[in-house]
């Protein structure tokens, strides 16, 4: 062989070698973001509300807010101007029995009602389009929705899967994704407040899952793992982390100091309250640990914690937010103030 053909191809075995063993990216330190503000931006006195639960904001720059205890959606600009109040209680069409998560598919604002086991649609002035059921074993109800009224929700350990996909108007479904233990359908009380106690995991909760979605993948977040996972649409496993979150050692002590405490009541861990996909991120709404102000947490598209919101105060507890990527305007509901607030992230 020539010598000059020789070193070129040692040449190209050395790039193409350097190439398939190069090393991963070391994880960076996540950065703390301390959110300065909230200002309130609804309340009862101004738009009618009580008890503030999933926020959306909806394709035309307005935000639609469920309100768990008037039984009623409130879609305001994002000026705070009023623009629609609707919904009651009850199982008719247009009505509540508890009106959850807030998506928007198919270009419409979808409520979850998962008392029901219903998906209610409206237009985004608030008119009622149309509903649909759905079945799920998820503890909570969680799912997410997709266009053409295609859903994933917990399988709860149903044939040792965590993920049940499905498509109501078809009825056909698909099960994917390594639950944590098979199904189990009755809760031992005293069995499960022992392992809080003892720091460990009680197995009718173990299979607790919090589920969010971008163009191609499901995100499933194990709620009393602190674990993550990424999923093609298909049901394919891309990775699984665990996420170290900055209040999960107090939530743990917290939790388990309240088991011992509570004898009539059962607190259950959960590191998270919410998921969200927005803007090549998703974001985990922390749980509210003792004495300490929540955080809001970026994951990428990797599973790598990228930043930390820190709320500015410590006796606020939020249960729901959303982002306006275009805006960089961050909006969350305090249930217990009955105030929605709204601030720059």
């Amino acid at each position: 062989m020539h010598l000059r053909s020789l070193l070129f191809i040692l040449l190209i075995s050395v790039i193409s070698l350097g190439c398939s063993e190069k090393s991963p990216s070391v994880p960076t330190e996540p950065q703390l973001v301390k959110i300065d503000t909230l200002y309130k931006f609804m309340d009862f006195d101004s738009h009618g509300i009580s008890r503030p639960g999933s926020i959306e904001i909806l394709p035309n720059g307005n935000i639609a807010v469920a309100d768990g205890q008037i039984k009623k959606i409130t879609i305001v600009t994002s000026d705070g101007d009023s623009v629609a109040q609707f919904g009651k209680e009850g199982r008719g069409p247009a009505e509540f029995i508890y009106p959850g998560n807030l998506t928007v598919a198919s270009g419409l604002l979808n409520v979850v009602d998962a008392n029901q086991f219903k998906v209610l649609e409206f237009d985004l002035n608030g008119n009622f389009v149309d509903s649909y059921g759905y079945k799920s074993k998820a503890m909570g109800g969680s799912i997410a929705l997709s266009d053409d009224r295609e859903f994933f929700t917990g399988a709860n350990g149903e044939n040792e899967k965590l993920i049940k996909w499905g498509k109501a108007d078809t009825d056909t479904s698909q099960l994917f994704g390594e639950a944590k233990i098979s199904l189990i359908e009755d809760m031992d009380m005293e069995a499960s407040r022992n392992a809080i106690e003892n720091g460990q995991i009680p197995d009718y909760f173990k299979n607790n899952v919090i589920l969010t979605l971008d163009e191609d993948h499901v995100y499933a977040f194990l709620n009393s793992y602190s674990e993550l996972r990424k999923y093609t649409r298909d049901g394919e496993l891309v990775w699984e982390r665990h996420l170290d979150l900055p209040d999960n050692d107090q939530l743990k002590s917290d939790i388990a100091e309240a088991a011992g405490q509570s004898p009539n009541f059962l607190p259950f861990l959960t590191y998270i309250y919410s998921a969200k996909f927005v803007d090549s991120g998703i974001y985990l709404l922390g749980n509210k640990a003792r004495n300490s102000s929540q955080h809001l947490i970026r994951v990428n598209a990797d599973g790598e914690i990228t930043t930390l919101y820190q709320m500015p105060d410590s006796d606020m507890q939020v249960l729901s937010f959303a982002i306006d990527p275009n805006s960089n305007t961050l909006y969350v509901s305090d249930a217990m103030s009955g105030i929605v607030y709204k601030g720059k992230l």
